[in-house]
């Protein structure tokens, strides 16, 4: 353990579990999910490969991938 307090960049955030997803679905909703990539940390479309194969509604996609960023963020 390092006692120098420098800290090393955060690994990506980004869960691409369908039943880490499946749960966030029934406990929070589609409505509060926000779907995000941590560049430089990803490559944008390997990041994109999980929530569009996902197995989602047209509505839940919409919500995830950009309308619970417009509401929180008022976009």
């Amino acid at each position: 353990m390092s006692t120098s307090g420098a800290t090393s960049p955060s690994p990506p955030g980004g869960i691409d579990d369908p039943n880490a997803l499946e749960h966030a679905l029934r406990t929070v909703g589609d409505d509060n999910i926000m779907f995000a990539i941590g560049t430089p940390y990803e490559q944008t479309a390997k990041a994109l490969h999980f929530p569009m194969s996902a197995p989602l509604s047209d509505v839940q996609r919409t919500n995830i991938s950009h309308r619970a960023a417009e509401l929180v963020f008022g976009l």
